[in-house]
């Protein structure tokens, strides 16, 4: 999920801002972006403006499997509902972004 939000939504986000982003602990998210670094699929900068943060960004190593990554997410789509109305799919979409934001709200409340 890292990866993903980095590839697809935020290339050079800080490593704070993606922690807060995905609702994770800091700890997650180091040794998270440690292994995808030591991988090749990003890299880690200090920030220009505050040299206590660093800004990850993805690598050409994860671009050059952007689009197939798409594809695989897309044709899974096509699997999962494949049965479905119209009408169904509506419902379904509904109902996973609510169970979306049942998480967020939980999460939420255990980081006050």
């Amino acid at each position: 999920m890292y990866l993903t939000e980095l590839l697809f939504n935020n290339d050079g986000l800080t490593q704070e801002s993606l922690t807060q982003i995905l609702h994770m602990d800091k700890a997650n998210t180091a040794r998270a972006l440690k292994a995808l670094e030591s991988e090749g699929y990003v890299e880690r900068t200090e920030d220009l403006n505050d040299l206590r943060k660093k800004r990850v960004y993805v690598t050409k190593k994860s671009r050059m499997f952007e689009a197939e990554f798409h594809m695989v997410f897309k044709d899974l789509n096509k699997v999962l509902v494949k049965d479905f109305t119209d009408d169904e799919k509506e419902i379904f979409l509904d109902l996973l972004h609510r169970m979306a934001d049942n998480i967020m709200s939980e999460r939420a409340g255990k980081d006050e």
